[in-house]
């Protein structure tokens, strides 16, 4: 997709159709990615949210506190835990490093997230979106 935007860039293409007929799904990321090439000063909104119950509550809480108890070296110097933070830092019971549309920082917390917060008589966390960074193709 980045070659191609790139490629219709440098050819001075003016108009472009992408074709979604048949499309059965794919990486997220690449939707997002694709999206800012087109409207670069527009965020997608995107946000989630999971069903509260007892058994998601005990494995968020648990997860989130094992994740954030990692050590994290910023330069990713690949040590033991190194390894597990990256490998982890996307799965859904991990919030902390996730970001809270009301206040646009990350929760501090499993319980910050989880909620419940009651809709159509069902109880939900809070929405989370992922904190996405995008590359802009030059033209």
């Amino acid at each position: 997709m980045n070659s191609f935007i790139g490629n219709a860039s440098s050819a001075k293409m003016s108009n472009i159709i992408i074709d979604l007929q048949g499309n059965d799904g794919g990486t997220v990321f690449l939707a997002f990615n694709t999206f800012k090439q087109f409207f670069y000063a527009m965020d997608p909104y995107a946000a989630s949210r999971i069903r509260s119950h007892e058994l998601a509550n005990v494995l968020g809480g648990a997860f989130s506190e094992w994740w954030d108890s990692l050590e994290h070296d910023p330069d990713g110097n690949e040590g033991a835990n190194e390894v597990y933070y990256q490998d982890h830092a996307a799965d859904e019971w991990v919030v902390t490093n996730r970001i809270n549309p009301a206040t646009q920082t990350n929760f501090s917390s499993w319980s910050e997230y989880y909620g419940p917060v009651l809709d159509h008589g069902d109880s939900f966390s809070l929405p989370v979106r992922l904190p996405i960074q995008y590359k802009r193709i030059s033209s």
